[in-house]
C-alpha cells in the first residue's frame, strides 16, 4: 500500500547504504577542491619575445624586406609582420614554422589562420594574428612569405626568429588594431 507522497516500493526503511565507488568518488572529488583552493592564483609567466629579418629570395621577381615579432604571454602567443620596400597593391601569404630557412618543419597553425599581407601603393603593409597557446622558448621558429595570400605556391622570402633577451618594446605593440584569433 502507498502512503499519499510517499515512496512506495522505494520507500527508506532504513539506513540508506551508498555504494563503494560513489562514496570513493566523492572523497576525490573533495581531496581535489580542498588541494586546489590552497594552491592560489599562478604566477604569472615571463613574456618571451622573438624577433626576426624576412629577406626575399635571390630569385624573386619582387624583391622585399619584412620584420616579424612574437610574443608569448600566459596562456597565448602573438605574432606579427611589418612588409617593407615592397611592390605595392599586392597580397602576400605568411606562415610560421618550427626549424630554419634551410629545414622547416611542420606548420604550427593552419595556413587559414594567417591574414593576408597587402601592401598600400607605399610598399608597406602590417599582418598579425594569435596563436591560442604559448610557444616554448626553447622552440626553433621561421616565418615565411609565399606568393598567393592563402600561403600556397612559391616561397617568396624567410626569416629565422631568435629570442630577444632586452627587448626595447613590450607586447602591448603587437597588440592594436583588429587581430584574428586562432
Amino acid at each position: 500500500m502507498m502512503r499519499p507522497g510517499g515512496l512506495g516500493r522505494l520507500e527508506k526503511t532504513g539506513p540508506m547504504k551508498v555504494p563503494f565507488w560513489i562514496r570513493v568518488s566523492a572523497l576525490c572529488l573533495a581531496v581535489l577542491f580542498t588541494a586546489t583552493s590552497c594552491v592560489g592564483p599562478a604566477e604569472p609567466m615571463e613574456a618571451i619575445i622573438w624577433e626576426g629579418q624576412v629577406q626575399s629570395t635571390p630569385a624573386a621577381e619582387d624583391p622585399f624586406t619584412a620584420s616579424v615579432a612574437m610574443v608569448a604571454e600566459q596562456q597565448i602567443t602573438r605574432l606579427g609582420i611589418g612588409m617593407e620596400a615592397a611592390p605595392p597593391d599586392r597580397s602576400w601569404g605568411w606562415r610560421l614554422f618550427s626549424g630554419t630557412c634551410a629545414a622547416p618543419g611542420d606548420g604550427l597553425v593552419p595556413a587559414s589562420a594567417f591574414p593576408p599581407i597587402v601592401t598600400g601603393e607605399n610598399g608597406q603593409a602590417e599582418s598579425d594574428m594569435i596563436i591560442q597557446r604559448r610557444l616554448p622558448r626553447g622552440g626553433t621558429y621561421v616565418v615565411q612569405v609565399f606568393e598567393q595570400p592563402d600561403a600556397s605556391g612559391e616561397v617568396k622570402g624567410c626569416g629565422e626568429l631568435a629570442v630577444v633577451d632586452n627587448p626595447e618594446f613590450g607586447a602591448a605593440d603587437l597588440s592594436g588594431g583588429e587581430t584574428p584569433v586562432f
